[in-house]
């Protein structure tokens, strides 16, 4: 194979047809679609100038190019876009399952509308267990947090830690199931150890979203950094949520929205979602746009930035 004949590549030339849509220049390119080669080479490539391992790139181009048309190419479940991180996070909930021993944790981590609760609603769908919403005051007596989990299991509520206890786990040692706990963040060292005990005596799974300098501040915290690291050491794994990239705008848009056209404000549209709400942020411009006038994007881009901006100046009055 010479430089000629790999540029000339059918392969060669669906990602450019598909560097030419995003409107991306050649080492955004490369990085938003994981070619595992330099932007550079892959300029070279389209230059017919590359002189490295022909065959050697060339398996490299196939791959970025079948994950891209196969793995973005807008696949829903229940009608929650799977991402990179949703499909992270059911296979550790399936690896979860299949455990032996203590490792049925899970944890999903990132920030305030960057889609931790759509992940753990459809965790919650697949497998029928409990969804349960943590609240700030369930860092507070014990008590109240058991029986709030209790009420989130449809049990009876206790008039003491111990039979509080005794009912929730006595509900759960005949069976197998998910239990999916959303901002988990707000446990105290005695709901986190109760966790750990939930894991050790029953065979049930457990799936936690946080905020990131939230898992961080449990494991360094003098209050709950002990049983935080117990608790962690029970995870199969813990994903965490990327910023919003290119990548994940055209897979959101091939979901749910097929009729707009992203093209070169793809990158633009990525640093505004990054600033304000993320995932929700995509949604709500995409959303807002008219997919008959390719102009449209960009000042829907401008409305969501001008609104997001004053929500946030208002929030600091």
């Amino acid at each position: 194979m010479t430089s000629q004949q790999l540029k000339s590549d059918p392969t060669v030339l669906a990602l450019q047809k598909i560097q030419q849509s995003l409107g991306l220049r050649d080492i955004p390119f490369a990085n938003q679609l994981r070619l595992d080669i330099h932007g550079a080479n892959w300029g070279k490539i389209l230059a017919g100038t590359y002189d490295g391992q022909f065959k050697k790139v060339l398996i490299k181009l196939q791959v970025a190019l079948a994950d891209y048309e196969h793995g973005s190419s807008g696949e829903t479940e229940e009608g929650i876009v799977v991402l990179d991180h949703v499909r992270q996070t059911l296979d550790s909930v399936d690896i979860a399952f299949a455990a032996t021993d203590e490792h049925r944790l899970a944890i999903l981590s990132g920030v305030k509308g960057s889609g931790k609760s759509r992940t753990l609603q459809l965790a919650h769908t697949k497998h029928k267990g409990h969804l349960i919403s943590a609240r700030p005051s369930w860092s507070g007596a014990y008590l109240n947090f058991l029986n709030r989990f209790a009420a989130g299991m449809n049990l009876p509520e206790s008039r003491s830690a111990g039979a509080a206890e005794c009912v929730i786990i006595d509900s759960m040692v005949e069976s197998k199931g998910l239990i999916c706990l959303d901002e988990f963040n707000y446990f105290s060292s005695n709901a986190l150890a109760f966790v750990k005990t939930l894991i050790n005596e029953t065979r049930w799974v457990v799936l936690g979203s946080t905020i990131p300098h939230h898992l961080h501040r449990m494991a360094s915290d003098r209050q709950t950094s002990q049983e935080s690291a117990q608790l962690l050491r029970r995870a199969v794994a813990i994903t965490t949520i990327p910023s919003v990239t290119v990548r994940t705008i055209e897979h959101i848009r091939r979901a749910l929205y097929p009729d707009v056209t992203v093209g070169v404000y793809a990158e633009m549209m990525a640093t505004v979602c990054n600033r304000h709400k993320h995932i929700d942020s995509i949604c709500q411009i995409l959303a807002d746009t008219d997919p008959a006038d390719s102009s449209d994007l960009p000042k829907s881009i401008a409305r969501h930035e001008r609104f997001a901006s004053t929500i946030v100046k208002s929030s600091d009055l």
